[in-house]
């Protein structure tokens, strides 16, 4: 990874946990404050933790250099939030993406107890539905509604390209093989 950082490229391929503040985080904050030329942020994570997610969106939304991120593979869950966070946002064809309420396990006793903790996630869903919003061109309202599903929503490039939620899919190499020469 540290090779690519000459380059102003950050490559993240695993799970969104604590080690994106070592792996993104301090590599974007340092390639920011040396120049305002882009950073490319290659990102291919299935998600993870939300509030370590969040820091990466912070760090990217705070950044005096413009962002590229590229989702090759998968950016889904809360490497979803970090994708949606690129000024320029790139997936390859293949490429799914897929956003949702998250999922969490309630450790809590008493139905005051429960009652507060619906009432954080609602508080996470309005602020989410607002920045998706103003992202995107898919109405705060409608993506409030499809985070209360609490079903996944999968984006495939071409429906992404059309609701804003990407700026652009990297198109293949055009390859002729008839007029390419062989030799085995």
């Amino acid at each position: 990874y540290q090779a690519l950082l000459k380059d102003r490229i950050i490559l993240y391929n695993d799970d969104i946990n604590k080690s994106v503040i070592e792996r993104i985080v301090l590599p974007l904050t340092t390639l920011s404050q040396k120049s305002v030329k882009p950073i490319k942020l290659l990102l291919n994570s299935p998600g993870g933790s939300v509030e370590d997610g969040q820091m990466v969106v912070d760090a990217i939304l705070t950044s005096k250099a413009p962002i590229i991120t590229v989702a090759m593979g998968k950016a889904m869950s809360a490497a979803f939030d970090i994708f949606l966070a690129g000024d320029r946002r790139i997936v390859y064809p293949n490429t799914v993406l897929m956003c949702h309420s998250g999922s969490a396990s309630l450790e809590v006793q008493t139905l005051p107890q429960i009652n507060q903790e619906a009432d954080l996630h609602k508080a996470y869903f309005t602020r989410w539905s607002k920045w998706y919003a103003s992202r995107t061109k898919i109405s705060e309202k409608e993506w409030y509604d499809l985070l209360n599903t609490g079903l996944n929503r999968y984006f495939f490039p071409e429906e992404a390209l059309k609701l804003g939620v990407i700026h652009e899919i990297i198109q293949p190499v055009s390859k002729n093989a008839s007029k390419k020469k062989f030799k085995f």
